[in-house]
């Protein structure tokens, strides 16, 4: 919604006149939304730190109400010809706004291509009661699966789902170091939970370990912060460097999930790259996406939003021009890492 620049340029603007008088009653003053208001919590209680959490709060609000909450800010300072340039565009919302699932730049500005079935299984395991609370994605090498995190978090920000999304990697270098308690913990860490307040017991092994894995797993899901649910993401977890009891406890996990009524409606788990064969979850509960090559006509439709968000909507020879040039040396479309750093770098011309 903003670029970073931005967010600073609107900070340095507001600052100053909420410094004039207490910052709440300088917005009831410039009749800003009583809603925006009641959002902002008295542990805010400099100018800067009000302002901060100010124009946080109108940048994830977005544009759900009408005028959008940041062009309450605008009346605290004189207009000039960048501010009257950032209104303008703040006024007209993305032709893709209406719908964060479709969108081609994410929350942050970041490009995000193709991925269709993503896009629907994302929204479709949003709901309550999803039929399929694990979801496989598989792709080559450099076919964006870690984008997926990005997209579900946009997807939380943007209000879409409630589900609140962390990511869990696996580095091939740390394989060893990565066993069934480090992700567990790892997990836990994800919920906001304490991990160094809980006794060793919590993860000792008093069983067999098929047992113990299971068991693990459930203790972990059971300390769900209440109110709260999430998408746990395990990123990449494959290989000769994967643990045995590793793998063994992600299908555990798995298992939990999908064989809870309540733990299927407060988890989802998402798996990029795990070895299918190691799930022993039935199939009729688990999504899969398998990520394709990106069209030349996907990028135009990108290049095309890119514009509208900035600039406002190209004619056709700059928009084939600027896709022909995005594109150069690209035989394949597979290198989905190349082509974002491409497009990011149209996204920081355009929006500077």
């Amino acid at each position: 919604m903003l670029s970073e620049d931005e967010k600073q340029y609107l900070y340095d603007k507001v600052i100053d006149p909420l410094r004039v008088g207490e910052p709440r009653q300088v917005l009831v003053g410039y009749n800003a939304p009583a809603e925006l208001i009641d959002r902002i919590s008295n542990s805010f209680n400099t100018p800067a730190l009000f302002t901060t959490e100010v124009i946080r709060l109108c940048i994830d609000d977005r544009w759900n109400h009408t005028p959008c909450w940041l062009l309450c800010l605008f009346p605290l300072f004189p207009e000039e010809p960048r501010s009257a340039t950032l209104k303008a565009r703040l006024a007209n919302p993305p032709a893709h706004e209406g719908d964060p699932a479709r969108r081609r730049v994410m929350d942050g500005d970041i490009p995000f291509l193709n991925r269709d079935t993503l896009r629907s299984r994302a929204v479709q395991l949003g709901a309550d009661r999803a039929a399929r609370p694990i979801l496989h994605i598989s792709g080559g090498e450099r076919s964006g699966k870690s984008y997926s995190y990005d997209f579900l978090y946009h997807l939380f920000t943007s209000k879409k789902v409630d589900f609140v999304p962390f990511r869990v990697q696996f580095r091939k270098d740390f394989g060893l170091l990565i066993g069934p308690e480090q992700l567990a913990k790892e997990i836990l860490m994800g919920m906001g939970v304490q991990v160094d307040q809980l006794p060793p017991s919590f993860f000792g092994n008093d069983t067999n370990n098929v047992r113990w894995l299971h068991d693990l797993a459930g203790r972990i899901l059971a300390k769900r912060p209440v109110g709260k649910r999430f998408w746990i993401i395990l990123d990449n977890f494959f290989g000769d460097s994967l643990l045995t009891e590793t793998a063994k406890f992600i299908d555990a996990l798995a298992l939990r999930i999908a064989d809870s009524a309540e733990l299927a409606q407060n988890f989802r788990l998402v798996l990029l790259q795990f070895d299918r064969t190691h799930l022993s979850v039935e199939s009729r509960k688990v999504d899969r996406e398998t990520i394709s090559e990106i069209t030349d006509q996907e990028v135009q439709e990108a290049a095309r939003e890119i514009y509208g968000r900035y600039r406002g909507t190209p004619d056709e020879p700059l928009l084939q021009g600027t896709v022909t040039q995005v594109l150069e040396g690209m035989a394949a479309r597979k290198d989905l890492a190349l082509l974002n750093e491409r497009l990011q770098a149209l996204i920081d011309s355009l929006r500077n």
